[in-house]
């Protein structure tokens, strides 16, 4: 079929069409296999149908160059020169989508390791030779991609989205791993495009791993990929591709991924219990657009029943008992122009809240993903006094309105101040926590920033015997500019890092089920990164495996010291958090960070939790076994000064 030229036979008839008169070029690559004459495996159903309506939805709508490849078409030779185009015709700034529907698989490697794939045409097992395309080859194709531009979009409606079969009828969108070692010979495509591109000036090289990339998966890893047919035309999907068409079809006005995602997550888990699809990377990014649009603190309904409701977050989101929420329908866009709902917290374990049902202005505000807002907490229970000359009205009425914060005519947490320069935020001791800044909206957003840095730093959980206690190994690492990795050692009782050295970490446990860990850096000025894993990333750390973060050789965390710190420094804090349950990190943090598995780039990460199978993962089953001890979950930090170099 090679380009998409066709029309949309009527399936996306009457939708929206997108003003792109005078955008940038947009570039598509759209697979589909449903032939594999060379493994023995059933022929898949859907992935034809999937990719030929993401195309014309792709060209006919949002005005992309859809290039299709299907069956025959879609060879290991036929998809790596096509990805190869891309490169050749992209242009700085210009948007980028590919969507994959097929077999997914790995081949082995002989220290023990596996290569994730997917699984061209062409390729085969057994006496047949192996054409897959490796994780390491995108991984150099992407890298050299985002050299050029950082607006990349990525659906994996397929077999391994998260490691899963996929079709209601037992077929498996999913090939056992090829255990030939010989298998990885020659698959070296775009290694050379990587090496110029780590050698190149980086236009993008200031931005988040989780800003240059979103992600569209069917489902988390060890979960069913289900297929069902249009009821229009009889045909056949992918579920999730279906879905996600018809409401990018709907489209009105100016929508983010995460608004449009939720709406198709809540259809895919309420028709199929156990497929749970997963958003990652910059979500908060207009649909195909550059604009990020102004992000939200919010937590969704999980579940509703009678007067009850179940918040999709807890004590590790800073959820306290007593305190009120408004819900609002999802999707609300004007918060402040709608009606809410109102809950009350009654209970809070580590990831989830239970309410109770206070007053309900609209009978579809509080259902699943609906979205809650903190409106007040029980007296006594704000993070931060704020003491605030009284004539800085504005600044007073916020922070008075504020569930974080709490204004006070005497001493206080926080001393903020207006001189000539501008605005300073001190704590008791008069060291400076922010930078001089000139509006009042600027120093309130500060100070939630402080608060919510505040609460991390203290969380603990609140049974000193608990299941997880003591389970995680941690070790910190330093490189030194121009020099090797080393473990850190304290002097005096304190472990300190220098402006431009790098940090590594390496983190194991040893508890007898898969856990989810995440690292968060509570950072100077109030900042809070998520080191790993990426945004929106579910994913489940095996015991005895081991976690290594920042030791790549382009990767890492480089310290630096913003202005106005003293030379003596300030202190800086990892917190680990482990769980039975994946944890809703957007909420706590203001900035996003992520920092890729040891020799392994951000894609590599990616295409491992889309591609692995779910006998490499906990599965249905373990995840039923987790579920009976939801409440389990642990925290623990490390604390270290950064001080300027001598």
């Amino acid at each position: 079929m090679g380009d998409n030229t066709h029309g949309s036979f009527g399936v996306f008839q009457g939708m929206a069409k997108e003003d792109i008169s005078h955008s940038p070029e947009r570039h598509a690559l759209i697979i589909g296999i449903n032939s594999y004459p060379f493994v023995d495996a059933q022929p898949l159903k859907g992935c034809v149908n999937d990719a030929e309506r993401m195309a014309i939805l792709a060209s006919d709508t949002f005005g992309f160059k859809a290039r299709l490849l299907v069956d025959s078409e879609a060879t290991r030779d036929g998809i790596l020169a096509a990805l190869e185009r891309l490169l050749d015709e992209v242009r700085p700034g210009e948007q980028v989508l590919v969507h994959y529907s097929g077999h997914g698989s790995r081949i082995l490697r002989p220290n023990g390791g596996a290569a994730e794939t997917i699984v061209p045409h062409d390729s085969g097992r057994g006496v047949n030779p192996n054409r897959d395309i490796t994780d390491q080859e995108f991984r150099s194709w992407m890298n050299a991609l985002w050299n050029v531009t950082p607006y990349l979009t990525l659906v994996f409606d397929s077999c391994h989205a998260g490691g899963v079969t996929r079709d209601l009828e037992a077929t498996a969108r999913g090939l056992e791993a090829d255990q030939r070692f010989e298998s990885l010979r020659d698959k070296t495509a775009f290694s050379q495009l990587e090496a110029e591109a780590h050698r190149a000036l980086r236009p993008h090289e200031g931005l988040p791993v989780s800003e240059r990339f979103t992600l569209l998966a069917a489902c988390r890893p060890g979960e069913r990929a289900c297929e069902m047919s249009d009821p229009s035309t009889g045909k056949r999907y992918g579920a999730f591709t279906l879905l996600l068409t018809e409401e990018l079809a709907r489209l009105r006005g100016v929508s983010t991924f995460r608004e449009v995602f939720d709406r198709v997550a809540r259809r895919v888990s309420s028709r199929f219990h156990e497929q749970n699809p997963q958003l990652e990377g910059a979500w908060d990014r207009q649909i195909f657009g550059s604009q990020k649009l102004a992000k939200r603190r919010f937590l969704s309904v999980a579940s509703r029943q009678e007067n009850d409701a179940e918040l999709d977050g807890g004590a590790i989101h800073d959820v306290v008992p007593g305190s009120e929420w408004n819900v609002y329908s999802p999707g609300t866009q004007a918060l402040n122009d709608a009606m809410p709902s109102r809950i009350k917290i009654e209970s809070v374990t580590g990831t989830k809240a239970k309410a109770r049902l206070l007053t309900e202005s609209d009978e579809h505000s509080i259902v699943q993903g609906g979205i809650a807002v903190e409106d007040c907490r029980p007296l006594g229970e704000h993070r931060l006094t704020v003491h605030v000359p009284a004539h800085a009205q504005e600044l007073v009425s916020r922070i008075r309105a504020s569930p974080l914060l709490r204004w006070t005519h005497g001493p206080g947490d926080v001393f903020v101040e207006y001189a000539l320069e501008g605005w300073s935020v001190t704590d008791l001791s008069g060291a400076q926590l922010l930078p001089i800044l000139n509006e009042e909206y600027q120093v309130f957003e500060g100070l939630g920033r402080i608060a919510r840095r505040r609460a991390l730093a203290e969380l603990r959980h609140p049974h000193p015997e608990h299941l997880l206690k003591d389970v995680l190994d941690i070790e910190i690492y330093r490189r030194r500019p121009g020099g090797a990795w080393q473990e850190a050692r304290s002097t005096q009782g304190e472990l300190s890092f220098f402006e431009g050295d790098f940090l590594g970490i390496r983190t194991q446990h040893d508890f007898d089920k898969p856990l989810y860990v995440a690292i968060i850096d509570l950072g100077l000025a109030g900042s809070v990164e998520v080191l790993y894993p990426e945004r929106g990333a579910v994913d489940l750390l095996p015991p005895g495996d081991e976690l290594a973060i920042g030791f790549g050789e382009y990767d890492g965390l480089e310290f630096f010291l913003p202005e106005g710190i003293s030379g003596a420094g300030e202190r800086e804090t990892l917190l680990f958090l482990v769980g039975v349950a994946p944890f809703n990190l957007d909420v706590l943090v203001s900035s996003e960070r992520s920092l890729p598995p040891e020799g392994r780039s951000p894609l590599d990460v990616i295409l491992r939790r889309l591609l692995q199978s779910a006998g490499d993962h906990a599965g249905r089953q373990v995840r039923r076994i987790l579920a009976s001890a939801a409440d389990a979950w642990t925290v623990t930090s490390r604390s270290f000064w950064l001080r300027r170099a001598p």
